[in-house]
């Protein structure tokens, strides 16, 4: 039934009505996707937490990467250990000059014995990320209890 809807639908309307429909559509969409990011240390877990989704921009990261390498700092002196938990669960493509500099970024920052939890489904994203991590040992997950199970049972 709703097949049929569709297309008569599409017939009773003019092709160039019909794309200006969709555009809006796709427009709207566009726009609920507004790139957020929020990091903090969770002093009970010992770990810090990047969440984030949408789009990212150089914005975004100038913006957020001196809060992040700050809590990683803070972390590093009270933990004497990194363990990053990133929700990205709705997180788009990073952009690839973003992606360059994050992963410099990562280079500077992330040190041989910490490690990266990351939620993640999109397999393009999860390459994204192991190359812009490539300092701290990174693993990807389903779920956020996952990926905290894991982060908790690494060795001192």
């Amino acid at each position: 039934a709703n097949e049929r809807i569709f297309l008569l639908s599409y017939h009773a309307l003019d092709k160039r009505a019909w794309d200006r429909g969709l555009w809006r559509a796709q427009r709207r969409r566009r726009i609920v996707k507004v790139p957020t990011m929020s990091v903090h240390i969770d002093e009970r877990k010992r770990i810090v937490v990047v969440e984030g989704s949408g789009l990212w921009d150089m914005d975004l990261f100038v913006k957020y990467s001196p809060v992040l390498a700050d809590c990683i700092a803070k972390a590093r002196s009270r933990y004497q250990r990194v363990l990053v938990l990133g929700d990205f669960g709705a997180i788009d493509i990073i952009p690839a000059e973003v992606a360059t500099q994050m992963a410099q970024w990562s280079k500077d920052t992330y040190r041989a014995g910490d490690s990266a939890a990351i939620v993640l489904s999109s397999s393009l994203g999860k390459l994204q990320i192991k190359r812009i991590l490539n300092n701290a040992h990174t693993e990807f997950f389903d779920s956020r209890v996952q990926a905290e199970h894991w982060l908790q049972s690494r060795p001192v």
